[in-house]
């Protein structure tokens, strides 16, 4: 996985992951994250709202309490945290869809 130079800088400050193990962060974010389309609930419209200060480009996915905008050629972009109160609203909703389905999967480890 590559990151773009602002998309290091962000890992840095925002995880406390450089190299390596940004890049590994980076693509368990692409390949286990939920994708923007598959979200609902306040997460979507939050999401959706960095979707549209993104020109409606890119890749986002959500992972661990983090949305992650990668590029096209899935370089990352930049990768925000997800405010408390987006996951509060939602958290329970999805928690119990998940525990109804009788599975926990990892991209939902907010």
């Amino acid at each position: 996985m590559k990151l773009t130079i602002h998309g290091s800088k962000r890992m840095g400050q925002r995880h406390g992951k450089k190299g390596r193990k940004a890049r590994e962060l980076a693509n368990r974010a692409f390949l286990k994250g939920k994708p923007r389309e598959s979200l609902t609930g306040a997460l979507r419209k939050w999401v959706d709202n960095k979707f549209f200060e993104h020109n409606q480009t890119g890749l986002h996915f959500v992972y661990g309490g983090f949305h992650y905008v990668f590029s096209d050629e899935r370089k990352l972009i930049t990768t925000y945290k997800i405010p408390e109160r987006v996951l509060s609203r939602d958290k329970n909703k999805e928690l119990k869809k998940v525990i109804k389905n009788g599975r926990l999967s990892e991209a939902f480890l907010f």
